[in-house]
């Protein structure tokens, strides 16, 4: 307890942007945490092919989402937050505006492929819907996190994270209790909804202080930038997702569901790594900016390091 103790009055002494990336893992590592142990929970309530189905929703969401957000609030938006620092409301509404655009069209499109080849997907058109409003409001999320990150604003993301960490669970465990006869639409809609509440207010509050959803400037840099992206994104995610796909279509959803409970033991380690990404990209950019590249190189030293060292434990 000493030790611990002496560790947080060094981190309560320390720079604004260590602080904020330790809070950073740690927040992102309880919301990822979270879903991983709620894994075992959610098989014993769920049928097989229900947890595969849910499983199948989740990675054509990850996959339709690349296309449908642009992933806008990735390496373009990173960018546009040191670039156009001094118009940053109304260039994340702008961003708003043309995501929400192309997640419309690409998901009418998805939605016309599915009435013709429903076993594409292997979801209904309801699925499908919610999805669409669960990519929208998870990609106004992703804009809050990243301004909240280079603000270094980590109480805002550590409630957040335990509000959506705890809650979505729960409120999927309850649904799916109550629900027996769609458990898998029931665990959908639960472990959503709340994520879409938080996604649905911070539209509205981006929208009042950007004040426009389009912007030909901010929406010809953000398509010039990030269009060639796309293909980096898409790659990996289908590299984390086309086996689950493969197994639902040439098997069957039960198999990959199956699959999707070992599978997702691997994910510890993407919880860590990504977890530091997160907290390092804000850090990296301002210093870039600042030309302080001696920190830099002993910050990334550092993480490289100990990614290192945990890839060998695992």
């Amino acid at each position: 307890m000493r030790k611990i103790k002496t560790f947080f009055k060094k981190l309560n002494s320390a720079s604004p942007a260590t602080k904020a990336g330790f809070w950073f893992v740690v927040s992102n590592i309880l919301l990822k945490g979270i879903s991983f142990i709620t894994t075992p929970i959610f098989t014993r309530l769920l049928e097989i092919a229900d947890y595969g189905t849910t499983s199948v929703f989740v990675t054509w969401e990850n996959v339709i989402g690349i296309f449908a957000s642009l992933s806008l609030s990735g390496g373009v938006y990173n960018v546009a937050m040191t670039k156009h620092s001094d118009d940053i409301d109304r260039y994340t509404s702008s961003m708003l505006g043309l995501t929400l655009l192309s997640s419309v069209f690409v998901y009418i499109i998805c939605i016309a492929i599915n009435l013709f080849y429903p076993n594409l997907f292997e979801l209904n058109t309801v699925f499908l819907l919610f999805m669409w409003l669960q990519n929208f409001t998870s990609a106004c999320i992703s804009f809050w996190l990243v301004r909240k990150r280079f603000l270094y604003d980590y109480k805002s993301v550590i409630s957040y994270t335990f509000i959506n960490a705890f809650l979505s669970p729960l409120i999927a465990i309850i649904a799916v209790t109550v629900f027996q006869n769609n458990k898998a639409f029931a665990k959908v809609i639960g472990a959503g909804v709340i994520g879409i509440i938080i996604g649905l207010c911070i539209f509205v509050n981006f929208l009042k202080k950007g004040k426009t959803l389009y912007n030909k400037n901010y929406w010809k840099f953000a398509l010039k930038f990030n269009l060639p992206l796309l293909p980096h994104y898409l790659s990996s995610t289908i590299l984390s997702s086309s086996d689950k796909l493969m197994i639902n279509s040439i098997v069957s959803t039960a198999h990959a569901g199956i699959y999707s409970i070992a599978h997702s033991i691997t994910g510890l380690l993407d919880i860590i790594t990504h977890s530091i990404n997160y907290a390092l990209i804000p850090f990296t950019l301002q210093s870039i900016k600042q030309n302080n590249f001696k920190g830099l190189k002993k910050s990334i030293n550092i993480c490289t390091l100990l990614i290192a060292i945990i890839c060998v434990l695992v």
